[in-house]
């Protein structure tokens, strides 16, 4: 609107030049001419004032030309003045053409800058967001460092999981409560909870002969689970809220801490959900071996790896402030895109250990390279439909993690490869290293927790090492993500 309303003004005022300029010219050479034949002075106006209402008569074209508009108009003003004081005679005519030269230039004065004030105006509005997003401040440094400890803490906490499942503990509480949950503080207590315990299938079908002693021991492995998940949540929650108020939280990144905040909620619920699964009556039925759902069991742990991934970049980014390096080599592209690929695969094949984890899978097949000295086991896609082999069948799933696990070394190899072709920065190379190396120690972990029917150390160890590659490889993809590209 403002722009509109300053061209208006503009062709008024080139109109109003336009039709003034040559009666101007003929007044002030009239009122020139008479105050040369009244006074001896040699003086001459004319010509200057003559020249500058030319300038101005020609002058159509205001937003290209304004700045002559104005200085002819400002050499007539002069040039009246001049001629007062020369001839000391001034006739009326000559003094409206003063008022009105002087009403014009303060007219085109003003239009000239409404127009500058509308341009810079429009070219802010233009640049809002983009201004709006550079402007914004990352957060301090203790953000990066709590986001860390999260991770840390999930780390812990995926371990202990591991424990617990392989020491046979997780279905040893058989009740759940999110906040009022304590060890029982006298035998009668311990009593109670062991009888408790009694009712559920794996007593009935695996522990019949298990003592009190050794029932507080299983407890207390779940107990500590179960401790440390609320930890993470504490640990988050209260920072959180406390950097928020602050005001140390940059707006995009808030519904990011809020989503992460849901995750760890919905972990805890994720969590009893699974175990209730193996306290089912029906497994009594089937004669089944009490054991949560793999379904289950897969869906809380890929949740603790999101948690863990999430909190573990975002820390990342507060910590490193974005820097980006600068290359001249487009080479960098593809090793950006392997480095994303490995992310993903090293997750996928985590995931696919979680089935193996949930089946008991590990215990079959305990040899390497072959399956009973076959590449492809008879019982391979027993189950219809076939689909429900790779969730449902321990030796499809076995051999899928074999597979997976082989493809994730041979690729995390060729990412180190081609990236020791770059130039990098050395944190680049580092990582890239620290990545391959970790996929060979994860490769021979799982094979050795293979052929020794899976120790609980080793196995807790090769669970462990999941998350270390992933760290690994995340953070290589960290330290390429913003390299700019500069021919």
């Amino acid at each position: 609107m403002l722009l509109s309303s300053s061209a208006c003004a503009w062709r008024s005022c080139s109109s109003t030049v336009a039709c003034l300029a040559p009666a101007a010219v003929s007044s002030v050479s009239s009122a020139s001419s008479n105050a040369m034949r009244s006074t001896s002075s040699s003086v001459s106006v004319t010509h200057p004032m003559a020249a500058a209402l030319r300038v101005l008569a020609l002058d159509q074209q205001p937003l290209r030309r304004s700045s002559s508009s104005i200085a002819a108009l400002t050499t007539i003003t002069n040039a009246g003045f001049t001629l007062a004081k020369a001839g000391s005679l001034i006739s009326a005519e000559a003094l409206t053409l003063r008022i009105r030269v002087r009403g014009i230039v303060g007219s085109i004065t003003n239009v000239t800058r409404a127009m500058s004030s509308t341009t810079a105006e429009a070219s802010t509005n233009t640049s809002g967001q983009h201004d709006k997003k550079q402007s914004e401040q990352p957060p301090p440094r203790i953000v990066g460092f709590w986001l860390l400890g999260i991770s840390v803490l999930t780390f812990a906490t995926v371990v202990m999981g591991g424990v617990t499942r392989l020491t046979e503990s997780g279905l040893s509480m058989v009740t759940w409560h999110p906040v009022h949950e304590r060890p029982p503080s006298s035998e009668a207590g311990w009593e109670e909870e062991f009888e408790k315990y009694k009712q559920f299938p794996e007593y009935k079908m695996i522990n019949k002969h298990m003592t009190l002693d050794e029932f507080k021991r299983i407890w207390y492995m779940e107990y500590s689970h179960r401790m440390f998940g609320r930890a993470v949540g504490a640990f988050f929650a209260l920072p959180a809220l406390a950097f928020m108020a602050k005001g140390w939280v940059p707006k995009s990144l808030r519904p990011r801490l809020l989503a992460i905040g849901c995750l760890i909620g919905f972990q805890g619920l994720l969590g009893w959900y699974m175990v209730k699964s193996g306290l089912d009556e029906n497994l009594l039925q089937d004669r089944a071996v009490p054991r949560v759902s793999q379904y289950r069991l897969s869906a809380h742990l890929i949740s603790a790896f999101v948690i863990y991934a999430l909190t573990l970049w975002h820390g990342l980014n507060a910590i490193d402030r974005n820097v980006p390096f600068v290359t001249s080599d487009r080479r960098i592209k593809l090793l950006r895109a392997m480095a994303k690929g490995s992310v993903a695969l090293v997750f996928l094949t985590a995931m696919s250990g979680a089935f193996v984890a949930g089946l008991d899978a590990g215990l079959v097949y305990n040899s390497f390279p072959k399956m009973a000295d076959k590449w492809i086991p008879d019982d391979l896609l027993v189950l219809k439909p076939t689909i429900r082999n790779f969730f449902e069948n321990v030796t499809t799933v076995q051999f899928d993690h074999r597979i997976l696990g082989m493809t994730t070394l041979a690729t995390l190899s060729a990412v180190f490869v081609y990236a020791r072709k770059l130039d990098l920065p050395r944190r680049a190379k580092a990582g890239a290293h620290a990545m391959a190396g970790m996929a060979l120690v994860q490769v021979t972990l799982g094979i050795t927790t293979l052929l020794m029917l899976v120790p609980v150390p080793l196995a807790a160890a090769h669970q462990a090492g999941s998350l270390t590659l992933l760290t690994f490889a995340m953070y290589f993809l960290h330290t390429i993500r913003k390299a700019a590209v500069v021919l």
